[in-house]
């Protein structure tokens, strides 16, 4: 499963914790390929792009909307407007903001799964991975 995570930089607690959750998947060796953002910075060419790649191979977009950015928006809604599936966390050790999510209108309808540190997040990332599993064999029978 190829997995595309999208998350503000802005906030060390977030960005720590996702990219331990990747260590852990890396670590673990099996069918997750978890690649975050961050990893297109690449000098001279457009960030852009390889993300938009990265949006278009993934099997499930994840986002995480800590705090409202509107990159992690505008990938989401790429996201959906291509038929991905989308998955939102939010770290639980933030307050939200509840008065600008309500405003954008798309995280109340898709909802989030809270998160409170690397462990945890692991935890969600296998148990997206073994829900696509079981949609696949669903699929196929």
């Amino acid at each position: 499963m190829k997995i595309f995570y999208a998350y503000p930089s802005s906030l060390a607690e977030v960005m720590q914790a996702i990219k331990g959750a990747g260590r852990l998947v890396a670590q673990r060796g099996n069918d997750i390929h978890l690649h975050l953002w961050i990893e297109n910075d690449i000098a001279g060419r457009p960030l852009t792009d390889p993300i938009f790649e990265q949006i278009h191979g993934c099997d499930v977009l994840f986002a995480d909307v800590t705090t409202v950015n509107f990159n992690v928006t505008f990938e989401l809604g790429y996201a959906i407007g291509l038929g991905k599936r989308v998955f939102v966390t939010r770290n639980g050790n933030f307050r939200r903001e509840v008065e600008t999510i309500d405003k954008i209108g798309i995280f109340d309808t898709l909802g989030f799964e809270p998160y409170w540190g690397v462990r945890p997040l692991f935890s969600i990332i296998l148990l997206v991975r073994a829900i696509g599993s079981t949609e696949r064999s669903w699929a196929k029978s």
